[in-house]
This record gives structure tokens, sequence and C-alpha cells, in this order.
């Protein structure tokens, strides 16, 4: 009596379950990549937010500047403006704090310096962003 094999084609189950082994290490190792792109895009996106709010800011206070904004601090004592200037964008507050000096060698030239910070879970203030604009008391943007 002789036996005949026939050739198969396929994979043996020893086979799928090495594949699937070495399938699962390799996705494993970018699970972390993930949650860190994730981290990034949330952080980035506060930031960007932020530098908008911060140019929105300066650009209304080139509009309406008016005489509470022509003080005679010099820019290595600045004053600080009351704003109180709190705005709610993407489902996150955003505190505008604004300093304002005159330049000392220009006597019609003021510096604004406009930080943007926001609420971390913490309940504390965190600093995004800093800008620096000038405006003269002429409304002219300088």
């Amino acid at each position: 009596m002789s036996i005949r094999f026939h050739k198969q084609d396929g994979f043996t189950l020893v086979e799928l379950l090495a594949a699937m082994t070495i399938l699962g290490i390799v996705l494993i190792a970018f699970i972390p990549f993930f949650s860190q792109h994730a981290n990034f895009v949330r952080i980035t996106e506060d930031e960007l937010t932020a530098i908008n709010l911060a140019d929105k800011v300066a650009q209304e206070m080139k509009e309406n500047a008016d005489s509470s904004f022509f003080v005679q601090a010099s820019c290595d004592n600045p004053s600080e403006i009351e704003s109180n200037h709190t705005e709610m964008i993407n489902n996150k507050n955003y505190y505008v704090k604004i300093e304002v000096c005159q330049q000392d060698d220009v006597t019609s030239l003021y510096q604004a310096k406009i930080e943007i910070y926001t609420d971390s879970s913490n309940q504390k203030w965190r600093l995004l962003t800093h800008v620096y604009t000038y405006f003269t008391d002429d409304k002219g943007a300088a």
C-alpha cells in the first residue's frame, strides 16, 4: 500500500502564531508614539490659539488706543494694565495680561508686552506665549 502526499498550499498554525506574535510586538512598540503625538498636537493647538489671541489683542490696542495706555512708566519697570480679559476658545479659558511702558529714547513710542495664560489642571495659570508690540500715541502703528 502506497501513501501519496499531496502538496498543500497555506500556513501552518505555528507559522500563523509566530507572525501574529511578531506583529503584536511591533505594534506595542508604536503605542507610546501615538500618545506622545496626541499630547504634542494638544500643546501646539494651545500655543497657536494663544498667539492668535495675542495678535488680536495687539490689533485692538492699536486701533482703540486711549489715554489709559499712555503711561509714563519706564521699560525697566513697566506698568501693568488691568485687563481682567479672559476668553473662552475651544472650551478653554485664556487670560490676557498686558504691560505697557514708554520707550526712553522716543517719547511717543510705547511698548506693550502681551502675555497669554491658560488654566491648567492644577488650577494655576500656565503661560503659553508672550508677544511684544509697539504703538504710538497718535493711534499709528509703530
